[in-house]
């Protein structure tokens, strides 16, 4: 998976400790169509880039969105919200 991200403080970067100045805009660039563009293009026509950031991607998948680590960060927050209603 390969993608061009945003350095805004609310998108979480997907492919994690992958860096690649070709695919990170600042939000000043995020305003510029050319600038989008340009990381697009980059990001198109860099082969190993694009199999390094698919790879990146995959692992954080595999290591930070297991099933399980879903299912105990829902029950943390459903017994966090059950002590704030019984404290009430």
């Amino acid at each position: 998976m390969s993608t061009v991200e945003t350095e805004h403080p609310r998108a979480a970067p997907i492919a994690g400790e992958m860096e690649s100045p070709l695919a990170r805009l600042t939000p000043e660039q995020t305003a510029s169509l050319a600038a989008a563009l340009d990381a697009i293009e980059a990001l198109a026509t860099d082969h190993a880039t694009r199999e390094a950031m698919g790879t990146a991607a995959h692992e954080k998948a595999v290591r930070e969105f297991d099933q399980q680590r879903q299912i105990d960060i829902t029950l943390a927050l459903y017994a966090d919200l059950l002590r704030g209603v019984a404290a009430r």
